[in-house]
């Protein structure tokens, strides 16, 4: 399991220490400096603490990975800190402060890059480069031995967030699901473009929604079979098609297929 330690970085320590420290005492350091705003400040308070936890719940249940939804929830709870300080200060004052002070956090701390660790080779998954990609999976001769070996194939990409995001979930994938007969790669599409748009028909120059980057693909005796995000035939991804975990065992088969290859079924859902 990708390690929990990633979230004591400097950027999500940093972040906590924000968050944590409005309850505990800039709320009651604002009631004290504006004593004209303290009682409305409190209504807001509870209105948007009510809010806040609503719509983080919420985000929860659809969230795509665990880091994308901490890191959507240090953003939007650090608005609602914003908004607060303008209820105390109608001046602005208190605000053009946290406004500052956030640019400055924002420009100094950046979430660890995750995407690092698809560079260390591991006993379930391993980076790939156009050579070996093509030795491995798109080759054109094979043996009886690799001929029905499936490789789950994960695109990344250090200008992508989402791959930041995404990249723990597949290596979690990649432990509980590998076997011999299931193999896992990683592929950095921003370090190798070509063969994203000429082998494999991802396109690099979508964005937001519409973007390909991160994708997961399988691939068996070098044939594409399956991808999440769930794509048209040019490349471009399927409106409202999701990459979850599930998404991802799901959609490649990879949970029937470690079945069916010696692995613990059992084991791997609970794990799923």
């Amino acid at each position: 399991m990708a390690p929990l330690s990633r979230f004591l970085s400097a950027y999500h320590v940093t972040h906590a220490v924000v968050l944590l420290g409005y309850p505990l005492c800039f709320s009651a350091f604002l009631k004290r400096a504006f004593p004209d705003t303290a009682e409305s400040l409190w209504t807001w308070e509870k209105q948007i603490a009510a809010t806040t936890a609503a719509v983080l719940s919420m985000k929860f249940l659809r969230r795509n990975s665990l880091d994308a939804w901490i890191g959507e929830a240090i953003r939007y709870a650090e608005a609602s800190l914003l908004a607060l300080s303008y209820v105390a200060d109608p001046r602005c004052r208190v605000l053009a402060w946290g406004v500052l002070l956030s640019v400055l956090s924002y420009a100094l701390l950046v979430p660890p890059r995750y995407i690092s660790r698809a560079d260390v080779q591991s006993a379930s998954c391993r980076p790939a480069t156009p050579a070996s990609f093509h030795a491995e999976v798109k080759k054109t001769e094979w043996t009886r031995e690799d001929a029905d070996v499936a490789w789950a194939v994960f695109l990344h990409a250090d200008w992508s967030p989402e791959s930041n995001d995404q990249l723990p979930s597949f290596f979690d994938i990649a432990t509980a699901y590998a076997t011999h007969k299931q193999r896992f790669l990683t592929l950095d599409v921003g370090r190798f473009p070509e063969i994203a748009a000429k082998t494999l028909g991802v396109p690099l120059d979508a964005v937001g929604p519409a973007s390909a980057v991160p994708s997961a693909l399988l691939f068996v005796k070098g044939e594409e079979i399956a991808r999440v995000p769930r794509a048209y035939l040019e490349g471009a991804k399927v409106k409202g098609s999701r990459m979850r975990r599930v998404d991802i065992v799901k959609g490649l088969g990879i949970d029937e297929r470690f079945e069916r290859t010696g692995g613990k079924g059992g084991e791997a859902k609970k794990n799923d």
